[in-house]
Order: C-alpha cells, then sequence, then structure tokens
C-alpha cells in the first residue's frame, strides 16, 4: 500500500510505501499519525495485465489512427502500421507526447520526445522520400521504443508543396493535365502549352470550369464545378483583363464550332437556327416564329457564358449574336386565383347592376300612372 501526502505549500505530492500487513498486525507505520488531506492506496493481491494497450499516430503517414502496443514496439514498428509517411512529411523531427507521473498539482501529466529521423547536417530539403531517404528514417526510428499510451504525431514540411495542375480538353493540339509552373500562370500560357486551338475549335466558346469549395460539419466538401465567365478569344490576343490566372483543378473546354444559335421558351418553334455573322436577337425570333404574347422577358448567353437581358421595342436594336449562342425567352406566370383585378368581369356586374336598377324604375313609373 502507499500513502500520498502534499508537502506544506501543496507544490508537491510525496509518495510514502508501507506494509500492509505490517500495519494490520499493529507494527511498521501503524502508528503513524495521519493528517487531514492524506490518502492511503490498498492495491490488490495480484495486478492483472492491462489488455488494451494501444499507440496513437497522426500527421504524415498513410493511415493515421489507433494501433494496438506489444512490448518492445518501437516507432519504425508503428509507421510501418501505419503504411509509411506521405509525401512532405517532415524527418526532422517526430514528436512523442508521453505520460508521466505528475509532481504536485501544477505539475506537467505529459512530456514531449523529439525524435530526430535524419541526421542534423542533413538539410531536409534534399530529403525526396527516395527508398535509401524512407530506410534511412526508418532505421533511425527502430531504436526509439514506444510505450503504452505514446501519441506519435508526424509533422509535415511546411515548404512542401505537391503539383498543382490544370486539365485542357477538346479543340487543341496536346489535350491532357499541365503542371501550373509558377502561382500566376494564366489562361493564355497553359493554351499555348497544349499547342494552341486547332482549326475546328471555337475559343470565343471556350470554357473555364472550377472546383468549389465549401464548409460542411467540419470538413470541406467539393461542389461541382461552375463555369468562370472569361473572353477566352480575348484572353490569347493579349487582353490582360481577361487572361485570367488559372487555380489547380481548373478544367479549360475547346469546343468544335457549333454553327448554330439556340432559341428557347416562349417561341412559337424553339430549335437551332443556322449562325449568321452580324445578326441580331430579333433575327433569329422571327426565324423561331415570333415570341408569343405571354412573353416575360428576353434574355442572351453569349458563347463566352456571359448572359444579358435583352431590351425590345421602339428605336431599339438588340445586339448581335455570337455563334454558339442562347436566346431564351421566358413566359409570364399566371395569377393565382383570386388575386387582380378582371376588368370584363367588373363591367358584366356593373351592367347587370344597372339593368335592374332602369327595370325597376320603368315598374314604379307604369305603376303611379
Amino acid at each position: 500500500a502507499d500513502l500520498f501526502r502534499e508537502s506544506g505549500d501543496g507544490d508537491k505530492e510525496r509518495v510514502i510505501p508501507f506494509h500492509l500487513g505490517d500495519v494490520l498486525e499493529g507494527a511498521g507505520m501503524a502508528d503513524r499519525t495521519l493528517r487531514p488531506g492524506d490518502k492511503v492506496r490498498v492495491y490488490p493481491a495480484t495486478v492483472k495485465r492491462v489488455k488494451d494497450r494501444f499507440v496513437h499516430v497522426s500527421g504524415a503517414v498513410q493511415d493515421t489512427g489507433r494501433y494496438a502496443y506489444r512490448d518492445n514496439m518501437t516507432l519504425k514498428d508503428l509507421i510501418l502500421q501505419a503504411n509509411g509517411f506521405t509525401e512532405g512529411a517532415s524527418l526532422r523531427n517526430v514528436a512523442v507526447t508521453r505520460m508521466v507521473e505528475r509532481q504536485g498539482r501544477s505539475g506537467s501529466r505529459a512530456k514531449t520526445i523529439e525524435v530526430p529521423l535524419v541526421d542534423r547536417e542533413v538539410n531536409p530539403k534534399d530529403v525526396n522520400f527516395s527508398v535509401g531517404d524512407t530506410a534511412r528514417a526508418l532505421e533511425a526510428a527502430a531504436s526509439f521504443s514506444l510505450r503504452h499510451r505514446d501519441r506519435v504525431f508526424i509533422r509535415k514540411d511546411p515548404s512542401f508543396q505537391p503539383q498543382r495542375t490544370v486539365t485542357v480538353e477538346g479543340e487543341v493540339q496536346y489535350p491532357g493535365e499541365y503542371t501550373l509552373l509558377r502561382d500566376n500562370e494564366r489562361l493564355s500560357s497553359i493554351i499555348q502549352r497544349a499547342g494552341g486551338v486547332l482549326s475546328t475549335g471555337y475559343l470565343k466558346g471556350g470554357r473555364l470550369l472550377r472546383k468549389q469549395a465549401q464548409a460542411d460539419e467540419g470538413f470541406r466538401a467539393k461542389k461541382p464545378s461552375k463555369q468562370v465567365i472569361v473572353e477566352m478569344n480575348q484572353a490569347v490576343r493579349g487582353d490582360m483583363s481577361s487572361d485570367i490566372i488559372l487555380q489547380p483543378g481548373d478544367e479549360i473546354v475547346i469546343p468544335s464550332q457549333p454553327n448554330t444559335v439556340a432559341v428557347r421558351g416562349n417561341v412559337a418553334n424553339e430549335g437551332l437556327i443556322k449562325h449568321r455573322d452580324g445578326r441580331r436577337v430579333d433575327y433569329y425570333l422571327d426565324r423561331a416564329g415570333g415570341i408569343r404574347d405571354s412573353t416575360q422577358a428576353i434574355y442572351l448567353t453569349q458563347a463566352s457564358g456571359a448572359t444579358f437581358r435583352v431590351k425590345t421595342g421602339w428605336f431599339r436594336r438588340t445586339p448581335q449574336v455570337d455563334d454558339g449562342a442562347v436566346i431564351r425567352v421566358t413566359r409570364k406566370q399566371p395569377s393565382s386565383q383570386g388575386e387582380g383585378t378582371d376588368i370584363a368581369q367588373i363591367v358584366t356586374e356593373v351592367t347587370g347592376i344597372l339593368s335592374s336598377a332602369l327595370t325597376v324604375l320603368v315598374l314604379v313609373t307604369r305603376a303611379t300612372n
């Protein structure tokens, strides 16, 4: 058994072991006076072995988490069970947090041990995760023994950056995946590296798709890609305002020449109409049979994705339409039952009231005569 007694200032706790059998027989520490705050711990005759022994690893390893601890387990054993390092792991020092016996109320419950896995003379930037680098790191890890409840943290190298890529598809000379060579690489540079646009390609209708991220219950989930409105033909010609800086994961799609304009919505005949240079919105609406009386608005989406509301009327010229554009005519929503004013119904009701009043007046006049 043990007697736990705090010092006078309360900063330290002293452990005084004693033989329980002697005390019960009136010998040993049986006559020692207990003080307020003393604690006596009596241990069982047989101490069972802890079955659920474990260690934990996090950070730059393939499979983080909790692993069963076994006798003589080393840091190397744990790293191998976690399927090794991820690319970009910092091998300068591995942090191992270990539980320790607390000294007093303000004492630490744990300590951190820094375990070096590469020689101090080696620059971490020179570690390229070749077979030799990994083997040397694991050899160093084999010399460090773990204990039950140890928590191992493999840091990531803050200077490491994986290759960041974009994709080019469609009517270019060399479609495929391209690595961004610098942080501010622009759209025109990637198209040039892809060999340029083929004669069958339609650069004005090119699309730039960008993946969007959102926070969702503590992790970042990917939204569907959205189109970035950009005039690719202007970007390739050197217009810096259109030559957008690309981001990792961007997709560039160059379509073939469509030679048509789509007319949809509240028109007499929806469909595709052959594109003619210089023609305006009203030309294509006429070819679709004209708009219906219930039309609310007309929208023009050019080949680049830019969308405008078309204003019509006397002395207004509708805009010219790009090849591959879409003209959309929306319809007015019907009024809900009971809403609005029905003029015809009001006129009918008023006429009926006036007719009834006139009939009564005629009958009264005849009766008086």
